[in-house]
């Protein structure tokens, strides 16, 4: 290991592979020379992200006085990849990053190239301007961060599009093929054909980008505590049914209703390309950190920006689906008609649906009515079906039935349906005798056998205790009661 003599000033936001290609062109080394010396190893071009940064340090000019993580945080996106990539593989990439210790998938330069989008641009980009002004200021041109992001195709501070080759020969530049001036390789101006352009969406979540980038180091942002609070937020924003399911679907199709098919295809993501399996991956950590853009705009939609999100506080308490009660007896002849008295609610969920069912029983007239929801839309209303009416109201309604009143008029001044009224006036009439009438078609008490009606006033009006299995007796013991009035 040999320290090295001279080493170039480092810019402000410049990448780190511009810093090393400078070192490169001034040592007069071969590729090979410079990454044996500056890394202990073979590169066959520079990366974004280097590997064995602990000898990096060790070669540099002793009065340089930087470390590994100062060049990370200020001349790479690693503190934006660090956000998105899970605790256990940050640790092992930052590893290899240091020492070089791991193969394979724990590289550290996969850190930045396992996203589903790619998120650095494959070849080198720069702004006409930013050329300018740092020939202008620095006698010499370098690759500026903020430039490399695949998405923003224009200078965020400028406006002015970007350029990856020679407006005029085409010459491509790469790791290996950087600036140092305002002209390409074989000497054409970069600086003559400016295009401005600007999208305010793309510039929004470059803010973002470098918010995290700049802010990751410090605070502790990573997957999953990105969908712990994107779980909060998108309860609060009924987004959660109230089984406590996520309704995936429906935020991906308000996300792209939000931003529009259009802008979110410039980033990459087509809503047709989002089938039943990929949204059901939605709120995972692979998918957080294979799509790290997909999140920035999600959080944008939600909250604006991810420093509103960082802030975001609210609890979320996932709410029953009837509330905590009390709730109200619905029965018209209760003496607690509409008054908020019963104070329990039997909730379960309906097999093979997506509908919860509510049981709730008035302590005072008896009456159970049930109401379904579906989770599906939380904004559906709840709708009520009697289950029993009570005892009570159907002591009423026997007595009106007995009194002349028909079904109909039951029905009207009750509220209840004639195939329920019916079958509660079989019940209560077959409890004192076992008359044989087409139950489905009862409209009055005239209908019924004479010698029956006769049994059942007096029941009712006597509240006689009958043998329901006996007709006969009971016809016996009215005669008996008869004899005695006399």
């Amino acid at each position: 290991m040999n320290q090295i003599i001279y080493f170039p000033t480092l810019y402000p936001g410049e990448d780190f592979r511009s810093i090393v290609f400078r070192y490169h062109t001034r040592s007069g080394n071969s590729l090979t020379e410079t990454s044996e010396d500056l890394f202990g190893m073979l590169y066959y071009e520079f990366p974004h992200i280097p590997r064995n940064m602990n000898y990096f340090i060790s070669v540099l000019p002793s009065t340089f006085g930087y470390t590994a993580s100062y060049f990370l945080e200020n001349h790479t996106f690693f503190p934006f990849f660090k956000a998105f990539t899970s605790s256990e593989k940050v640790d092992d990439y930052f590893d290899d990053i240091l020492t070089a210790c791991h193969k394979g998938s724990k590289r550290g330069g996969n850190i930045a190239i396992i996203r589903k989008n790619p998120i650095l641009s494959e070849k080198i980009r720069y702004c006409p301007d930013c050329l300018t002004e740092d020939y202008e200021v620095n006698g010499e041109c370098y690759v500026h961060l903020k430039h490399q992001l695949t998405f923003l195709d224009f200078c965020p501070n400028h406006f002015i599009r970007l350029i990856d080759r020679c407006p005029v020969c085409g010459d491509i530049f790469s790791q290996l093929n950087m600036r140092s001036t305002t002209f390409c390789s074989k000497g054409h101006s970069l600086i003559k054909n400016r295009l401005s352009l600007k999208n305010d969406l793309k510039l929004k979540v470059y803010n973002d980008i470098t918010f995290i980038k700049n802010s990751s180091m410090n605070i502790t942002i990573t997957p999953q505590y990105i969908i712990n609070k994107l779980i909060i937020v998108l309860g609060n924003k009924n987004y959660i049914n109230y089984g406590g399911v996520i309704q995936k679907k429906i935020v991906v199709n308000d996300l792209f209703s939000f931003f529009t098919e259009v802008e979110m295809n410039k980033f990459g993501y087509f809503i047709k390309q989002m089938k039943k399996k990929k949204i059901e991956q939605v709120l995972t950590v692979i998918h957080v950190e294979n799509n790290p853009i997909f999140y920035i705009l999600l959080i944008r939609f939600l909250c604006e920006s991810i420093n509103k999100f960082l802030e975001y506080n609210e609890p979320f308490v996932n709410n029953l689906p009837f509330g905590y009660g009390p709730w109200k007896c619905i029965n018209k002849i209760c003496s607690r008609y509409n008054k908020y008295v019963i104070n329990r609610c039997k909730t379960t969920l309906v097999k093979r649906s997506t509908r919860f069912k509510g049981t709730f029983k008035c302590p005072y007239c008896e009456l159970i009515y049930i109401q379904y929801i579906n989770t599906k839309n939380n904004k559906n209303k709840a709708y009520v079906k009697v289950e029993n009416h009570g005892q009570q109201w159907i002591d009423k309604a026997f007595k009106l039935f007995v009194n002349g009143k028909s079904v109909s008029y039951i029905q009207r001044t009750m509220g209840s349906d004639k195939e329920k009224i019916r079958s509660y006036l079989k019940e209560e009439i077959l409890k004192i005798c076992s008359v044989q009438i087409d139950w489905r078609k009862l409209n009055n008490f005239s209908e019924i056998p004479q010698k029956y009606q006769i049994l059942i006033e007096r029941v009712l009006a006597t509240h006689i205790k009958v043998d329901c299995t006996s007709d006969e007796k009971n016809l016996e013991t009215f005669k008996k009661e008869k004899l005695e009035e006399k």
